[in-house]
């Protein structure tokens, strides 16, 4: 199913109801008015605006983009991405370009805010499929009894935080404009993702982010952000008491 707009002889505009986006009071989707004008202004500006149509055609772009609409990534007409649960669970999905706001994923059609906001809702990410994206977790205090640090700044963490102490909470895909404030105001909102079930984001929580397959560490201080590489440590292990040999028996 395509999505396509028709015009009237009195010019008014309709657009096909099978949009999820549209509105049967104003006969158009509001989400792609301005993809609607824009194609008016090409078809207005004659027949020369048509080798800039074909060329468009060859270079469809479906983009993936964050709850903001800013883009996280884009991929050719007809790729394959990987869509990655919070579980770990992976699925492999088939896309499709239907226009610059639609896609067809599998079976289904989405608009691309929507895809984000299932993405963001499940704590789920996707990625080409040979490929990566920028993505961030959130690490929560799981046992805060036990924990002499819980919620306390970092230099009072500082040479505490240990990874076994975290549970990993939340992960969604991250946009290059993304900053930690901007994390810090949705995941402290009422209608935030997850919100039932952990914490909103408070001090000691950290934040993991990856950017072009580098880790970085930031513990939610006071006021602001600490790198915490000491996260990434691994942890040394209680080794058992060896166990008695002869030889050991022998000189007891």
């Amino acid at each position: 199913m395509n999505y396509k707009y028709y015009r009237a002889t009195d010019g008014r505009v309709f657009f096909c109801d099978a949009c999820p986006y549209y509105d049967r009071r104003s006969n158009f989707c509001g989400f792609c008015m301005k993809k609607i004008l824009d194609d008016m202004k090409k078809i207005k500006g004659g027949s020369d605006n048509m080798a800039n149509e074909q060329k468009g055609k060859q270079e469809k772009k479906i983009k993936f983009v964050d709850a903001r609409s800013d883009v996280v990534f884009t991929v050719p007409d007809e790729s394959k991405i990987k869509l990655t649960c919070f579980d770990g669970t992976t699925f492999i999905q088939s896309c499709k370009y239907l226009d610059d706001l639609h896609v067809r994923i599998d079976d289904d059609i989405y608009h691309i805010g929507e895809f984000a906001g299932l993405l963001e809702k499940n704590g789920a990410i996707c990625s080409p499929v040979n490929g990566s994206c920028d993505y961030y977790e959130i690490y929560q205090i799981e046992n805060i009894e036990k924990v002499d640090y819980a919620f306390m700044s970092y230099e009072t963490a500082q040479g505490k935080i240990k990874r076994s102490d975290y549970k990993r909470m939340y992960m969604s895909v991250l946009s290059p404009s993304t900053t930690l404030q901007q994390l810090w105001t949705k995941h402290n909102a009422d209608n935030r993702p997850f919100g039932q079930k952990m914490r909103s984001l408070s001090m000691s929580d950290i934040v993991v982010m990856t950017r072009n397959g580098e880790k970085t560490a930031h513990y939610t201080d006071m006021v602001g952000w600490k790198n915490a590489p000491e996260f990434f440590k691994p942890e040394k292990k209680r080794g058992r008491p060896p166990k008695p040999t002869n030889k050991n028996r022998e000189s007891r």
